[in-house]
């Protein structure tokens, strides 16, 4: 379980809880939580999130993306380098979430056919 402080979407500082059921499973079953057996880097979540950027001004209606500015800088503020992913996933076509932890902060990243969110967490003490 992780207390984050996060921006919300009208501009004030939240505090979010983030606590999932830990299981190793890493497959399509709705409450899975665990370490995916993939890596990534700011850098490739970066790339991801140009193209949806690019891919939901073809077509806003179908496709969105988190505000391009404070996603661009809520991945910047992530350390470079190579991490380990944590994985969530609670069932449906879009509920699926993807975590990195640096430090006191974790990056969240959510991607699927509808859109492509960015959200940075910082945590409380």
């Amino acid at each position: 379980m992780h207390t984050f402080l996060t921006e919300g979407r009208d501009g004030k500082p939240q505090t979010q809880t983030v606590e999932h059921d830990w299981s190793d499973s890493t497959d399509s079953q709705a409450g899975a939580f665990g370490y995916s057996a993939d890596r990534t880097s700011p850098e490739k979540i970066s790339q991801r999130y140009e193209e949806a950027v690019r891919e939901s001004n073809q077509d806003p209606t179908d496709f969105a993306v988190s505000d391009p500015a404070a996603s661009r800088r809520a991945i910047a503020a992530i350390s470079p380098g190579t991490y380990r992913i944590l994985w969530s996933y609670e069932g449906g076509d879009c509920l699926h979430w993807e975590y990195i932890l640096d430090g006191n902060r974790m990056l969240e990243t959510s991607e699927c056919k509808y859109g492509f969110d960015v959200v940075l967490y910082n945590r409380t003490r």
